[in-house]
């Protein structure tokens, strides 16, 4: 199993948990402890503290080892993933409507797959979507529990894309600092203006292939759509 695929499987963990993608030094953990890294040298690399870089290992072991039902620290992790104990039957009950694939394993139950196939199966056949009653596809999107006064900044959002047309904004600042936060709630303002509102993380993103043929299964019969792909 490479470091992707454990850090992806660690994500979607983790995601399940606190509904929160790893960070950058969760993410760095991780992969320094795969790479048999000592906190010393991650915390180097990143510019954090060495305290602070292991409160925030013991956190993340936590939340893993809360999630698989199994104790899981710095010192067996790697053993734990590329020994191949996926814990099958218990990350399968807490990845919902997803499919996560490592080796081939599918960790993902038969009877969530279906749900999710039905599911994804009812928005193929809906009636066709007026702007006041969009598709709005969130199931990528973290939960948002706070959030602190950005009138100003939603504001200013609203008229570049309602007002100006503006087809493209990128949203730049620290890890945490509210980006993710600020955007889903710019679209509880907006959402009537659009057909389709569709949130995707970049995090694990899939090929350029796989993501257009996901979008046009959303907006319509891809059989009859063809998009010229220059590489």
């Amino acid at each position: 199993m490479d470091i992707e695929e454990v850090l992806e499987l660690a994500d979607h963990l983790i995601f399940t948990k606190t509904g929160k993608h790893l960070d950058h030094l969760q993410q760095a953990i991780l992969r320094g402890t795969i790479q048999n890294c000592t906190y010393s040298e991650i915390a180097e690399d990143h510019y954090a503290s060495e305290s602070h870089v292991k409160w925030v290992g013991s956190e993340l072991w936590k939340m893993i080892s809360e999630e698989l039902g199994e104790t899981v620290k710095k010192s067996n992790f790697r053993a734990i993933f590329e020994k191949g104990k996926i814990y099958k039957n218990k990350i399968s009950s807490a990845i919902v409507g997803e499919t996560v694939t490592v080796h081939h394993i599918n960790i993902c139950s038969e009877s969530e797959r279906a749900k999710a196939q039905q599911q994804k199966q009812s928005h193929l056949n809906d009636p066709e979507i007026t702007p006041n009653q969009p598709y709005i596809d969130l199931n990528d999107a973290p939960k948002i529990t706070k959030f602190y006064d950005r009138t100003q900044e939603l504001s200013t959002l609203e008229k570049w894309i309602i007002e100006d047309g503006v087809q493209l904004i990128t949203l730049l600042g620290l890890s945490g600092i509210g980006k993710t936060t600020l955007s889903l709630h710019l679209i509880d303002e907006i959402k009537t203006n659009f057909d389709y509102i569709i949130y995707r993380s970049l995090g694990f993103a899939p090929t350029l292939d796989e993501t257009l043929t996901n979008l046009l299964e959303i907006f319509g019969n891809p059989d009859k759509i063809e998009i010229p792909l220059s590489r």
